[in-house]
């Protein structure tokens, strides 16, 4: 069994970087592709809502520090803006500005056609089977990030 499930993990490790590829492609007119990575990374996460820039560095796995200075980059290209947490006014927050909303939603759409595009090239059931997979590998990321943040705040 141990075996079958390495094999499994050794597929899906060889996979997912050629399917995420694909997908996750930038096109040459697509204004997100003077970005690094890194801020691509912020710009997708900060795509979901504002958060402080803690919370970012703490998510995404990087120092404040280095938060600070893609904070900074982006900034200067206009893709975020640093304002007033609505909570605690003490707080700042990074936030999209409305043209970077507009390039990370049509970003987006683009990789909704290109998933469209290959699940339509699944028969029905392979479709149903990849969904059913990747919600509940996504459970489990989620599952796994309350048990980590859960463990980090006990041990403070």
């Amino acid at each position: 069994m141990t075996d079958d499930l390495k094999d499994q993990a050794r597929l899906v490790v060889k996979a997912m970087p050629r399917v995420m590829r694909h997908l996750f492609a930038l096109d040459e007119d697509d204004p997100a592709g003077k970005l690094s990575v890194a801020q691509l990374r912020v710009c997708a996460v900060l795509a979901e809502g504002p958060l402080p820039m803690s919370n970012l560095s703490r998510d995404l796995g990087m120092s404040l520090s280095a938060m600070t200075q893609i904070a900074d980059r982006l900034e200067r290209a206009d893709f975020v803006q640093r304002v007033r947490d609505e909570d605690d006014r003490r707080v700042r927050v990074l936030q999209l500005t409305p043209s970077a909303e507009r390039v990370m939603r049509e970003r987006n759409e683009r990789h909704v056609q290109r998933v469209m595009a290959l699940l339509s090239s699944l028969p029905l059931e392979a479709r149903e089977n990849v969904i059913r997979a990747l919600s509940m590998m996504d459970d489990a990321v989620s599952d796994a990030s309350r048990e980590s943040s859960a463990d980090a705040a006990g041990r403070r």
